[in-house]
């Protein structure tokens, strides 16, 4: 009999710590929940303020990293230049609006290959190797047409801290004016030089 009190005492009393150590599993599993015992006044209360303690700071942590993706993703969204990531299986994981304007694409990038959505073998071809290992590059890139844009294309491997998998991120520098300027600058060069040689 004794020893049937003392187990029904006992299991009434881990009954609280098991609750805890469920929240806990919970909370690190990510999930948002009521801390049990909270408001006593024993161990299980101090265990289950440090838990309450912990999870208003997981909170305040997630919050700061949600702002800060918002305010990343909003500095990529407003940059002129087209930026893409691509995972390992050659999928877009990011594309901003500029990227979609050079892949003349205004539906949903994300999930698609980079090479359905892009006609430049010669990007898509330095993706590939990059992706397999090689150093960054640099490819030039041409619109068809006269009036075609033409890019300067960075392509580099990007992976997180301890990924096992990595990504490849593609940047397209539109160089159109800078190179229409160059343009401008060697006729007028040419032009002066030859009324220099030309006698009155």
């Amino acid at each position: 009999l004794v020893a049937f009190f003392f187990a029904k005492a006992s299991r009434r009393a881990f009954r609280p710590l098991e609750r805890l150590a469920d929240a806990a599993e919970r909370m690190a599993a990510g999930a948002i929940v009521e801390i049990p015992g909270e408001d006593r006044d024993d161990e299980i209360g101090q265990i289950a303020g440090s838990l309450v303690w912990l999870r208003h700071n997981n909170e305040k942590l997630l919050q700061q990293r949600q702002e800060e993706y918002a305010t990343i993703l909003a500095v990529l969204e407003t940059m002129a230049d087209g930026i893409a990531l691509v995972d390992g299986d050659g999928r877009i994981r990011f594309a901003n609006q500029a990227f979609g304007d050079v892949a003349s694409m205004r539906q949903e990038l994300l999930g698609r290959r980079l090479d359905e959505v892009l006609r430049a073998p010669g990007v898509i071809e330095a993706v590939i190797s990059t992706g397999r290992g090689s150093e960054p590059q640099v490819v030039g890139h041409s619109e068809p047409g006269i009036a075609g844009r033409r890019f300067v294309v960075r392509v580099a491997a990007v992976a997180a801290p301890g990924a096992s998998t990595r990504g490849v991120l593609v940047v397209f520098h539109d160089v159109t004016r800078i190179e229409s300027l160059e343009r401008v600058r060697r006729e007028f060069v040419a032009n002066v030089s030859h009324e220099l040689r030309t006698p009155l």
